[in-house]
């Protein structure tokens, strides 16, 4: 009896397997019931809880998160508008200039000078541009940028263009209708920009007015002198390439500046890169002998040699027909008597320069002395004054001195001029040149 009631103890106590299969049902009805009677508990909670009272702080910043949100939204709307409506695009043109150098060359008129013409330090000429390829990828449209650049005139303002050098500072100025700015909604940054000069290349300067390389050649005498230049040079291009010429050929006189120029291949020597340095040179007329103007002139050693000359050329006179102007001029004196005479005695001198109104024909000046002669007959005793008038025609000075004194020629008058006074001789073969000269006595 009491083991069969161990054994039901024991098995009382271990758990049953259909028990634990039901647990899960028992589990799930409470759950169940939980769940439907959980709401009914919280709504009647809710009925009886009061109502709380809406926090004032909590309401004010609220009312300010949303006017900010308001003025956000407003300042968006405005940034829009401005620039939709308002905004005008800033152009800065240091982006879009397009700067060419280039060394002129006035013989090719044909060059296009942003690609052909070399661009030569100390010589170069500044083109400016605008690039239109830039410039489209800021206007958007062809049209606009064609426009654009048909609008804007492009100046370099620096008084040396066409002399540049590498460092020299460029200023370009623009100059564009504000009008149409404004229609395009534009804006520059700033109407003139600068640019600093570099990339020019160096060149063969060569001078074409070395001392051997021409000569002047000046003949005549002042104020007609002739002057030509002849090409001298050893150098091959000024040899080959080179020809000179002046602003004047004739009528020139010491002191005046005339002006040679070279004339040369520019073609030829850009290509081989040369520049010239110049092309005109000034040569002053000097140290030429000149025709006497002024009676200062006419003074010391030049006087004196002419003076010899005249007295010379009187005594030639004399002994010629010496007889024959006494037998002409004078009743009672036969031709071939014999006879003596006085040394010629210098009475004046005369300088006759040409008026401005005298033809080319007259000489430039004259120079005119008066010689007193006393003829003795020897038969009789009796005396016979003539004046012998003597002359010479353009004469010249040369560093002081007379000039080309052996080749001077003289005239002396005749018995068919006048000559028994002083006075018929003065006004027989000076006074009558007034017409053309203006007569001074030389002192």
């Amino acid at each position: 009896m009491e083991e069969n009631k161990n054994e039901e103890i024991k098995k009382s106590a271990e758990p049953k397997a259909p028990e634990k299969k039901e647990e899960p049902k028992k589990t799930n009805e409470v759950k169940t019931e939980a769940k439907k009677e959980e709401p009914k508990k919280n709504n009647e909670s809710k009925k009886t809880e009061p109502k709380k009272p809406i926090d004032s702080a909590k309401k004010k910043k609220a009312i300010r998160i949303a006017i900010l949100v308001l003025i956000f939204v407003i300042v968006i709307a405005a940034v829009i508008i401005y620039f939709a409506v308002f905004h005008k695009k800033t152009i800065d043109l240091a982006d879009y200039i397009e700067v060419n150098y280039y060394t002129e060359n006035s013989s090719s008129y044909y060059y296009d000078y942003e690609s052909d013409t070399p661009a030569y330090n100390g010589y170069a000429t500044a083109s400016v541009s605008l690039d239109e390829d830039k410039l489209k990828d800021l206007l958007d449209t062809k049209r606009a940028t064609e426009r654009f650049i048909e609008k804007a005139t492009l100046t370099v303002e620096n008084d040396n263009n066409g002399n540049l050098s590498n460092g020299d500072t460029l200023e370009i100025k623009i100059d564009i209708s504000e009008n149409y700015l404004d229609d395009q909604k534009l804006k520059l940054k700033n109407d003139t920009i600068t640019v600093n000069v570099e990339g020019l290349e160096e060149a063969d300067v060569l001078d074409l007015f070395g001392e051997d390389d021409f000569e002047v050649e000046v003949t005549g005498i002042s104020p007609d002198l002739s002057v030509s230049v002849n090409n001298n040079s050893s150098d091959e291009f000024i040899k080959d390439n080179v020809t000179y010429s002046v602003s004047e050929y004739s009528g020139i006189a010491n002191g005046d500046t005339i002006t040679i120029t070279a004339y040369y291949d520019e073609t030829a020597a850009l290509e081989e890169g040369i520049i010239i340095a110049d092309d005109t040179y000034e040569y002053t007329v000097e140290g030429m002998p000149e025709y006497i103007d002024s009676v200062d002139e006419l003074s010391g050693t030049t006087l004196e040699t002419l003076r010899a000359g005249f007295v010379e050329y009187v005594n030639d006179a004399i002994q010629d027909e010496g007889v024959y102007i006494i037998s002409s001029n004078y009743d009672g004196v036969e031709y071939g008597a014999e006879y003596t005479t006085s040394e010629p005695e210098l009475m004046a001198t005369y300088l006759l320069t040409r008026k401005g109104t005298a033809s080319s024909w007259n000489s430039d000046n004259r120079v005119s002395a008066i010689y007193k002669v006393v003829y003795t007959i020897t038969s009789t005793g009796a005396t016979y004054e003539w004046y012998y008038v003597v002359s010479t025609n353009d004469v010249a000075v040369q560093d002081g001195n007379l000039y080309n004194a052996e080749e001077i020629s003289y005239s002396v008058s005749g018995s068919w001029d006048d000559g028994k006074t002083q006075e018929e001789a003065y006004d027989d073969l000076i006074d009558s040149y007034k017409t053309n000269y203006v007569i001074e006595t030389v002192e």
